[in-house]
């Protein structure tokens, strides 16, 4: 995830770090790490190049010289700023400007959290329309819309079966589904069809992110069941940050961890 490499922002653990992002393309090559979910929030929203339309072809070219992928975004400004309560930002209009300007920096699925402020069973009059009338862009573009949930599995299936298969998907957040107690098997059987990418986290039961494995997130079983269903989308780490500043080291000490269970669940 954009801004794993770089330091905190107003203490949030995930901001679009705007004065560090280039630089997080070399530190990506110089450790091996070949794949980078970009980041929207509200914090630095506006200095988005994304949003603004500013240095596209620039994240194009640091992408393609540092061959570090961007095969996916995440908008977390509109968990932030559910859509249904912005009176004076243009959101639909910002939403369609961050999918023409996805495909040239060859990101293809938008991921969508709608948990928090967003959270479907908290706002029960949520007009699923909204997300329904890009259809036409995201064909256009050739980009997926993957919503992130809170829901449980049978409320997540009933809620993805109201989109259409080839541009709306889900995101699996691994510790999110750890926090709230759901079981891996009960979720991807009834789901899993509609995975399209995988946050990796850990998070304690009803509680906050922690280092991989210090969770409750059952990271072997969600592998299993993932292979299962076959995916093959990518694995995004999403972990805890530094306690001591040490970003870069938190970040690859946790991809360590999960390459290690992800090789063991291939081998078995």
């Amino acid at each position: 995830m954009q801004g794993r490499l770089s330091d905190l922002i107003e203490g949030r653990i995930q901001t679009f770090p705007e004065e560090n992002w280039k630089s997080e393309f070399l530190l990506a090559r110089e450790n091996k790490i070949e794949m980078m979910e970009w980041t929207i929030d509200t914090l630095t929203y506006s200095n988005n190049p994304l949003v603004n339309g500013t240095q596209v072809e620039e994240i194009a070219r640091l992408s393609d010289v540092n061959g570090v992928r961007i095969p996916s975004v995440t908008c977390d400004y509109y968990m932030e700023n559910p859509h249904w309560e912005a009176n004076d930002i243009d959101i639909e209009g910002d939403v369609r400007t961050i999918i023409e300007a996805m495909p040239r920096i060859g990101a293809k699925i938008l991921v969508i959290p709608l948990v928090d402020n967003s959270s479907i069973s908290r706002n029960q009059n949520m007009d699923f329309r909204f997300f329904k009338d890009f259809k036409k862009m995201l064909i256009a573009n050739n980009i997926r819309i993957a919503f992130e949930l809170d829901l449980d599995p049978s409320g997540a299936k009933n809620f993805i079966e109201s989109f259409e298969e080839d541009q709306y998907g889900i995101n699996l957040d691994i510790g999110n589904s750890a926090s709230l107690g759901f079981d891996p098997e009960a979720e991807i059987s009834s789901y899993g069809n509609r995975v399209i990418n995988v946050h990796v986290k850990d998070r304690l039961l009803g509680g906050h992110t922690v280092p991989l494995g210090l969770g409750n997130a059952d990271f072997k079983k969600v592998l299993e069941q993932l292979n299962k269903i076959n995916y093959s989308g990518s694995f995004i780490m999403q972990t805890a940050r530094s306690k001591n500043g040490k970003h870069l080291d938190e970040l690859m000490r946790n991809i360590e961890f999960f390459e290690g269970v992800f090789l063991e669940n291939q081998s078995s």
